[in-house]
């Protein structure tokens, strides 16, 4: 999807799933499916490839929803699993998002906090769970909305006109004009 020769009609259709894909990421069902099927692989590639701009902002947005919390990772490295997210391009991708799109500007709180998480080390994991713990609650956040919804709302309006029916039958002329 790099060349933007070959795919530019397209663009519009990739930014939307992408969103879509963001959105049904914040769901813990729809990781577990996304990490069977290796989608995260796909999304670290586009956010690496892609020169169009919106592409790149949606697409950022499934890979930080992918990106598991402090604890999860301290989690699967006390009982050996393997992560998707290490064993990818993660941080450079999102790296390449926080330059290209956000250059000089401050990025969201989702981006920056996917970036700290997936760079910690062991120890700093070790720290986050400990203080967690300490607080006596979990690192899990609640769910984070990408895009605000009122962003993606549009109001729409139609005339409904009764049936042909309803407007001939003299019984039903009545209950036509209370309707509408």
């Amino acid at each position: 999807f790099g060349n933007l020769d070959k795919s530019e009609p397209f663009v519009w259709a990739v930014e939307a799933a992408c969103r879509a894909l963001g959105s049904l990421l914040l769901h813990g069902v729809n990781q577990f499916i996304m990490r069977d099927l290796w989608g995260l692989k796909t999304m670290v590639e586009l956010c690496l490839t892609t020169e169009d701009m919106p592409v790149l902002h949606a697409a950022s947005m499934s890979v930080c929803a992918m990106c598991p919390n402090a604890e999860e990772r301290f989690d699967a490295h006390d009982e050996g699993r393997p992560l998707q997210t290490e064993q990818l391009d993660t941080i450079p991708a999102l790296g390449r998002v926080k330059n290209f799109l956000f250059g000089r500007t401050q990025p969201p709180d989702w981006l920056t906090e996917a970036i700290r998480t997936v760079a910690l080390d062991e120890d700093e994991l070790r720290k986050e769970k400990t203080k967690a713990l300490q607080r006596g609650e979990r690192m899990d956040d609640d769910l984070k909305e990408y895009v605000i919804r009122t962003d993606l709302f549009e109001e729409r309006g139609s005339l409904v006109l009764p049936d042909h029916a309803v407007e001939t039958a003299p019984e039903l002329s009545s209950l036509s004009f209370k309707a509408y």
